[in-house]
């Protein structure tokens, strides 16, 4: 019996039987099963476009302590990427800033902690 594969690839079910060429399925299950793809790609984007060095960002910003300056922190973050959007053309520009914003806020923390601790 020759092989029967079925694979996902550009949003599309294929199957490949035997030495055929492969050809995209059209069925109910494959069309179930490229909406429940495109719904984890939805759910998971944020992982992949630097969303979660925002919350981080946030976070640092109030010392990963307090949920007001975190607030804050956000709200600050937001304006400032929003400004830079409409003014800077690289976009990856944006990225970078933020990057350098948490190495910051990462050190300046990791220098007060290695102070509180100095005192004891």
């Amino acid at each position: 019996m020759p092989p029967r594969i079925a694979y996902l690839a550009d949003g599309k079910v294929h199957l490949k039987l035997g030495n055929e060429p492969p050809r995209v399925a059209e069925s109910p299950f494959a069309e179930s099963v490229r909406a429940r793809q495109a719904s984890l790609a939805r759910r998971n984007a944020w992982k992949t476009q630097a969303e979660g060095a925002r919350f981080l960002a946030a976070g640092l910003f109030g010392g990963l302590t307090s949920v007001s300056w975190a607030l804050a922190g956000g709200v600050i973050i937001g304006v400032g990427e929003a400004i830079m959007f409409v003014n800077v053309r690289n976009p990856g520009a944006v990225d970078a800033v933020l990057f350098v914003l948490v190495l910051v806020l990462v050190l300046a923390r990791a220098r007060r902690s290695s102070q509180t601790e100095a005192g004891w």
